[in-house]
């Protein structure tokens, strides 16, 4: 890879800790400099933010911003007015980073494209290069099939979902190869230029202090952590808390739910006593140690759950659903208690809140099977055989 040169086009800075994209984009950075790949990463975002260290120190490693705040949504929605793209991607087009885009290129003309998510699509010319690769992460076409809506806007979901769909599929068959983070979001673009990558997990190798949740004296903790202001973790935490802790707490009123993440006021859910909103918390693996049970009820959205990842990794029980376990081809009551049904969630939360042993089995086969098949080494290795 030493004598290869990347252009990565993304519409967000990597973070190691931060959203699902930006923890894969510094991934698949941080893979390529370690190979010793040259690499310029332009940035189109409504405001520059600093480097992770870890990557600042690479000297193979050079950034580009390009402005892309409300002034220039504004202008990219009038510019597709009437355009047939899926309405998110509307918001993305600048013609300022077009022209640098172009410009690098016609400079150099040898690099490697990576455009990281779908966002970035309108910056492939067309005819596109032959040496581009583009990085779903996830299908935009599955998350839209997947939510649940009014019945009058089933078919703006189904439109949308289509247009994606025809979307994904056009440009990763021009593409040398598109990736995404599991074989369900695969098998649902279904075209063989489409490669799985799957995420990875780094426990902090200094010792990881549980957080202080002060729960009283007998109580069992739950746990939920997620951006919400994403709509699945939104409607899935909601629905949770109404439709399976409700349930819970009239058998077992000592359980506390705690819910972390940014927009926790968003959620209205203050006529239940027993649910604690910490906000914002300085470390996820902190707040995951904490809890006796962590919950992963996702109803919608597609991708890999790496709050899963995180929680299997420290040895955690584990409640979820369907669409969250597939992923991670995780089994029932080996991996993880697996419902299909609110009804079913709030009898398997109950279960582990009796039953220790079945606890500790989950967290062992759970943090096994993390340690087996889901590390950022084995993802790094797949990225490099499709690249080199």
């Amino acid at each position: 890879m030493r004598d290869k040169s990347f252009l990565i086009i993304s519409p967000r800075y990597p973070n190691q800790n931060g959203k699902g994209d930006q923890l894969v984009l510094y991934h698949r950075i941080k893979c390529l400099a370690d190979h010793g790949a040259s690499i310029k990463l332009i940035v189109f975002s409504a405001k520059s933010e600093p480097l992770p260290e870890s990557l600042s120190n690479y000297i193979n490693l050079e950034v580009l911003w390009i402005q892309h705040g409300p002034f220039q949504v504004l202008l990219s929605i009038v510019f597709t007015s009437v355009s047939l793209l899926p309405i998110e991607l509307r918001l993305f087009q600048n013609i300022q980073l077009s022209k640098r885009i172009k410009n690098i290129l016609r400079k150099n003309p040898h690099y490697i494209i990576l455009f990281f998510t779908l966002r970035s699509w309108q910056y492939i010319v067309f005819p596109p290069p032959t040496n581009y690769f583009l990085d779903l992460i996830d299908s935009y076409a599955l998350n839209y099939s997947r939510r649940k809506t009014p019945l009058f806007l089933l078919p703006f979901n189904l439109l949308q979902s289509r247009l994606y769909m025809y979307t994904e599929r056009m440009l990763a068959r021009s593409s040398r190869a598109s990736f995404v983070v599991s074989h369900i979001d695969q098998n649902f673009v279904d075209i063989p230029q489409i490669s799985v990558i799957s995420n990875g997990v780094l426990i902090p190798t200094e010792t990881i202090h549980p957080m202080s949740l002060s729960s009283p004296a007998g109580s069992t903790s739950l746990g939920f952590i997620g951006n919400l202001s994403y709509r699945p973790n939104k409607v899935s935490i909601k629905r949770f808390a109404t439709n399976v802790f409700s349930k819970v707490l009239l058998r077992n009123n000592s359980t506390i739910l705690y819910i972390a993440g940014n927009n926790c006021k968003g959620l209205h859910l203050s006529q239940f006593q027993n649910i604690k909103m910490l906000g914002r918390v300085k470390c996820q693996f902190e707040f995951l140690a904490a809890v006796d049970i962590v919950i992963v009820p996702m109803y919608e959205g597609s991708g890999m759950q790496n709050k899963l990842l995180e929680a299997m990794a420290l040895g955690k029980s584990i409640v979820t659903t369907n669409i969250a376990a597939e992923p991670l081809k995780l089994k029932n009551y080996k991996h993880a208690l697996i419902a299909s049904t609110d009804d079913e969630l709030a009898e398997y939360v109950l279960l582990l809140i009796e039953d220790f042993k079945l606890r500790s089995f989950l967290g062992f086969n759970a943090k096994k099977l993390s340690e087996q098949k889901y590390t950022w080494d084995k993802s790094y290795d797949k990225l490099i055989s499709h690249m080199s």
